[in-house]
């Protein structure tokens, strides 16, 4: 374990530089329409680290600076993007559609900066964190790599993992669980799917509004290669313990979540030996949990 602690180590060294992501704090970056003061270094995440900031009108926001490997210039580093196969090329007309590249971190960079931007720029959902800008950041010598930033919606508040017990009400915790449908459906109104489900990548703002912040993780089925049924159980599992999550944060009894987790649950054997596609799986899932919930919320107002 000592050891596999060290390769690790070393590996995050090679692939995102030793520099400490708080160095550029007071820095201002400038787009082709505004600039950005970064006040205070927020989180990292695979791909780069986010920072509060304000416009010079002094809005607040959020800016994600993505990061470059330093050994930009070997090998591995700059292969090109992988072709879609014959099947797909129609598909891929955009970074959305394209298949995620898995051989090079350079064009996994730009593809996640692309993706993230289409994505924040076209979706229109209260849930749903929003891109407002883009831009470069120059590098400060000629070994180095200008870097890219997104301007995103600022959510003050804290991840769904660190929510405390008790923070927010029952009914609002079901209005949150009833959001991350919502959420989740406009997506799939979309054609497209959020694959990467877990407490981290959701905050609850102050004012108890859910919001899911990883938009790099929204992806059409057809750039998901080899996406399978046995897949959609297996992401629905991760969307039926995040509701559990909610509840729980919440205030609901272990006895109350166990009740309404077995009625989720029985929602998703239905699928079983149906020939609905992966879209229509997710629907019929979701609005059926959303129609349980919502039950239950009622049930509770009217008390």
């Amino acid at each position: 374990m000592k050891n596999l602690f060290y390769i690790l180590l070393v590996w995050s060294f090679c692939l995102y530089g030793r520099d400490d992501p708080k160095d550029i704090i007071g820095k201002v970056l400038k787009t082709e329409q505004h600039s950005y003061e970064l006040h205070q270094y927020l989180s990292r995440g695979a791909f780069g680290s986010v920072y509060d900031a304000t416009n010079e009108e002094g809005k607040s926001v959020a800016i994600k600076v993505f990061s470059t490997p330093t050994h930009m210039n070997s090998e591995f580093f700059t292969k090109s993007w992988p072709m879609p196969k014959p099947h797909q090329q129609a598909q891929a007309t955009s970074p959305i559609m394209t298949p995620f590249p898995r051989n090079s971190f350079r064009a996994t960079n730009v593809y996640t900066i692309e993706r993230e931007w289409e994505i924040g720029t076209q979706f229109d959902h209260p849930n749903i964190i929003k891109a407002y800008d883009r831009g470069t950041i120059a590098p400060d010598n000629e070994e180095d790599n200008e870097s890219s930033f997104l301007v995103l919606e600022l959510v003050s508040g804290s991840t769904l993992y660190n929510v405390s017990v008790g923070q927010y009400s029952r009914n609002e915790a079901m209005t949150q669980a009833t959001q991350l449908l919502d959420a989740f459906c406009y997506g799939l109104s979309n054609q497209m799917h959020y694959t990467d489900l877990h407490s981290g990548n959701i905050m609850i703002s102050d004012e108890g509004l859910l919001k899911i912040i990883d938009l790099g993780s929204f992806h059409t089925f057809e750039s998901l290669l080899e996406y399978s049924v046995e897949r959609v159980f297996w992401d629905l599992q991760y969307a039926y313990l995040l509701i559990k999550t909610i509840l729980k944060k919440g205030g609901y009894e272990p006895n109350e979540v166990a009740i309404l987790a077995r009625q989720l649950k029985d929602e998703v054997k239905k699928l079983r030996g149906t020939e609905l596609t992966p879209v229509e799986m997710f629907r019929q899932v979701f609005d059926a949990w959303s129609v349980i919930l919502h039950d239950v919320e009622d049930l509770h107002l009217q008390r």
